[in-house]
């Protein structure tokens, strides 16, 4: 496994090998190559054709690793992109009024696209990871929960197709060293402004 951490920065881009993938993208897109990530592990990414360009100064991969987006960020800039894949929005239905649960409606079963998931629930009072939230976990790939109460993060570990986890401005003080082992798509985790001990 391949691990790329800054970790002064606000954002940590993780990249590991030897995965399958749990979703392909074979799109040609405009302005963007298709492009596998560090390993071949992302399937669905797309860099910008800048950094193929003799005027940009890093490195190719350098510039891809920094740069790239999966073909859905690509769609929901450019509605005319269409990459097979629709990403629809999970809410967190309170069942108390510092914890809940996690509802992601579907689509009409004649649509022949992937469908995946985002739950965003910021500025909240959440003190708790919502109690269903590994249900969710093969559709769940971008998950928003910041500025929220958290303190506890290890119940996520179930989430091995997680690509974007932002979690900022929670009270998390503690990451257990296995939190992130089976997240083999995690490309980009947000953890600024939290009380981490070292």
């Amino acid at each position: 496994m391949n691990y790329i951490i800054w970790i002064t920065s606000t954002f940590v881009i993780l990249s590991t090998q030897n995965c399958c993938c749990f979703v392909r993208t074979d799109v040609d897109i405009i302005g963007y190559t298709k492009w596998d990530g560090t390993g071949g592990v992302h399937t669905y990414l797309y860099c910008d054709d800048f950094c193929i360009t003799p005027d940009q100064e890093m490195e190719h991969e350098q510039c891809c690793a920094c740069t790239s987006k999966t073909c859905w960020d690509v769609a929901a800039d450019d509605p005319s992109v269409k990459c097979g894949v629709t990403l629809l929005d999970c809410v967190i239905e309170l069942t108390l009024p510092t914890k809940g649960v996690v509802i992601c409606n579907g689509i009409d079963a004649h649509v022949t696209v992937t469908v995946l998931y985002r739950l965003q629930s910021n500025n909240g009072r959440l003190l708790y990871l919502p109690e269903n939230i590994c249900a969710q976990s093969n559709k769940l790939i971008h998950i928003d929960m910041s500025e929220n109460g958290l303190r506890e993060i290890d119940a996520l570990k179930c989430m091995h197709n997680l690509d974007y986890l932002k979690l900022r401005n929670n009270r998390i003080n503690h990451v257990d060293n296995t939190t992130f082992n089976s997240m083999s798509y995690l490309r980009i985790l947000d953890l600024h402004g939290n009380p981490i001990l070292r």
